[in-house]
């Protein structure tokens, strides 16, 4: 069995408590990113990893997550790759039931003002805890680039934002959550919009040489399903397991 999940935001004993619910075994688990991880002291977050990893081996479950914004980026250089928890870098391609999966993760946190400055309290106090990271967003360069277009059989894409097509539409307008930090952040509405015309060019290069047929997202919070083309894209609202058939 083949399942996408939505942003996790560190809540692992519901994610244990939903795959004992639903009885899940002998499954690969694809994570969209936001799964959580960084918040606390290296020890901490690394002792939640290996929890985490004992119960998925207990399961016979492979759990695959990329980053999102509220994850510290160092987890995803591919230095926490256990057993059966793997916490992917940015453009890893892994095949599962013979499809070919593209995961690419980082997007802007709308709250990233009022979290830099909660850093700088922990800093103040020399507590050893981060909040929000510099190195968060979705990363498309030349490197990535000619990754790209040299990158061919790929089925499935797995990101955490999503191109500006996809739901939500920001050239509607953004939601009352935006706004509101809109207000203390003057660049963010811009950033978000450019942020998603650089997923553009990348889902645009990596269309032309590739039949992409899924794409699946988080980020939004909210569950919404678009077709363009031979391609469908599904995002997926927090905690929502999607059973792909």
């Amino acid at each position: 069995m083949l399942f996408f999940l939505g942003d996790l935001h560190s809540n692992f004993n519901d994610l244990r408590w939903q795959i004992e619910n639903k009885k899940i075994t002998d499954a690969t688990i694809i994570q969209v990113g936001d799964f959580g991880i960084g918040f606390n002291n290296d020890k901490v977050d690394n002792q939640l990893i290996e929890e985490l990893n004992l119960f998925l081996n207990q399961k016979n479950i492979n759990f695959f997550a990329i980053r999102g914004n509220h994850d510290n980026p160092k987890y995803f250089k591919g230095n926490h790759i256990l057993s059966n928890l793997k916490l992917l870098p940015d453009y890893s391609v892994i095949t599962v039931d013979d499809w070919n999966i593209l995961l690419v993760g980082g997007a802007i946190s709308v709250d990233r003002i009022p979290r830099i400055k909660e850093n700088g309290y922990f800093k103040d106090l020399n507590i050893d805890k981060q909040v929000y990271w510099q190195d968060e967003i979705f990363t498309y360069n030349d490197d990535n680039k000619n990754f790209i277009n040299n990158l061919k059989n790929i089925d499935i894409v797995v990101t955490h934002t999503a191109p500006s097509k996809c739901n939500p539409d920001n050239s509607l307008g953004f939601n009352r959550i935006v706004d509101s930090f809109a207000r203390t952040d003057s660049d963010l509405k811009n950033d978000l919009i450019e942020e998603r015309k650089l997923v553009d060019v990348f889902f645009s290069d990596l269309l032309s040489n590739n039949d992409i047929r899924y794409h699946f997202y988080g980020h939004f919070h909210f569950s919404n399903i678009d077709s363009f083309g031979r391609c469908s894209h599904i995002l997926l609202d927090v905690g929502e397991f999607y059973q792909f058939r």
